[in-house]
């Protein structure tokens, strides 16, 4: 799932499981206290399809 970032411009990816409730935010190497921000949809969509996804949905 690709939502916007809260209080910043750009976006998040969020990790979830069918068979569990938690969300699990995708974070950067240098900082793994916060989520990775991406400053378009497409560079996004981009870390997506490297992680090894074939599909995503934007919500927000």
């Amino acid at each position: 799932m690709i939502q916007p970032a809260p209080m910043e411009h750009g976006w998040i990816i969020g990790l979830k499981r069918k068979s569990s409730k938690n969300l699990v935010m995708l974070v950067s190497f240098r900082d793994r206290r916060n989520p990775q921000v991406f400053k378009t949809l497409d560079a996004a969509f981009a870390r997506v399809k490297k992680i090894g996804f074939r599909t995503a949905s934007v919500t927000g």
